[in-house]
């Protein structure tokens, strides 16, 4: 049963892809703890090639720590260790997210959200000969879409996060 529950949890570490401002790709992360926030988590790649971890996962490493760390040199402060995390082919995370070892706040899974918008409609007009009213509307636009898809969002959270419990309680009965 305790490997039902783990395999369970393993379910909750699903990023959703993004792109950073550069267009390269980075994993989007909302708190299954506190679904107001959330993480950005950059592929860690040097000349070209991607890292990978011990296991042979992906390796990723948090945005916001990257930018705290930077930070903290431009300060002169001491410099926390910025650890990686997994991403493994089953399009999880190897490890949970939320007690991954961050020093940076987290941010306001709307601002992620926005940022995402932003970018995806800045890629689509980059190179292409469109007004600025119309990038405008096409901004709105995907803002309307994603609202209308929140509702949906929360519903899917709302019935793991109750076979969750469900599932934690039959395992507590049944080891009584």
């Amino acid at each position: 049963m305790l490997e039902i529950l783990w395999i369970f949890l393993i379910f909750l570490f699903i990023p959703t892809r993004g792109h950073t401002e550069q267009g390269r790709e980075c994993l989007i992360y909302q708190s299954v703890r506190d679904q107001n926030v959330g993480y950005e988590f950059l592929r860690r790649s040097r000349g070209g090639n991607v890292r990978r971890t011990a296991n042979g996962d992906i390796a990723y490493v948090c945005a916001g720590c990257m930018n705290a760390q930077t930070r903290l040199r431009k300060e002169g402060a001491p410099i926390p260790p910025l650890r990686q995390i997994g991403f493994g082919d089953n399009g999880r995370f190897t490890t949970d997210p939320d007690q991954h070892h961050h020093f940076c706040d987290p941010v306001p899974w709307d601002e992620l959200e926005r940022r995402q918008l932003y970018r995806k409609v800045k890629e689509e007009v980059r190179g292409k000969d469109f007004s600025s009213s119309q990038a405008v509307g096409m901004l709105n636009q995907a803002i309307a879409e994603k609202r209308m898809n929140r509702a949906e969002r929360q519903q899917f959270n709302f019935f793991y996060f109750y076979l969750f419990v469900l599932l934690l309680l039959i395992y507590c009965f049944t080891s009584l």
